[in-house]
């Protein structure tokens, strides 16, 4: 899909639409607030349709974990959303088979720890005094943008021949 092609006929759509939609609409009396917005309308909606058309809808999440996450109530909560838990096993417990992709993460998985822990701590991700949705959005797309911008940041160093059996 060609986003700028999208773009130009959703602007056209909007540009035709909303006069005509804003004429019918009932006033109540009531003084409503017009603040100027940083997306126009079919900024917004070309941004939802290419999200839609993406394929991240039908993403199946996988949650890496260490052994104190183990825990079969939770492997069962989480599945109820199409959540797999994947963890190390203790010395009692029956092997069990993963994928090779997931076994390669799984051994990574401190690394992640340590970016969720920098995001926390150094950033104040974790910040949950927000007096509105959008004040906590840009609070974490401001601790994302400032972690980006690190000099040194954690790599996974999968090389290209871990991956080649999985292909």
């Amino acid at each position: 899909m060609n986003l700028t092609r999208l773009f130009c006929e959703v602007d056209d759509f909007c540009n035709a639409f909303i006069p005509e939609w804003e004429k019918t609409q009932l006033n109540d009396g009531c003084k409503k607030r017009r603040r100027t917005r940083s997306l126009s309308p079919s900024e917004i909606i070309t941004l939802i349709v290419f999200y839609h058309s993406s394929g991240y809808r039908t993403f199946i999440g996988k949650v890496f974990g260490d052994r104190g996450y183990l825990s079969k109530k939770l492997a069962e909560l989480l599945a109820l959303d199409d959540v797999e838990l994947i963890t190390t096993l203790k010395k009692n417990m029956k092997p069990r088979v993963f994928a090779a992709f997931d076994k390669i993460l799984l051994r990574k998985h401190c690394i992640i720890e340590t970016i969720n822990d920098q995001l926390k701590n150094i950033f104040d991700l974790e910040h949950s005094r927000h007096r509105s949705l959008t004040h906590y959005m840009i609070n974490v797309v401001a601790s994302l943008v400032t972690y980006s911008y690190q000099d040194k940041l954690p790599s996974l160093n999968i090389a290209r021949n871990d991956l080649t059996p999985l292909l």
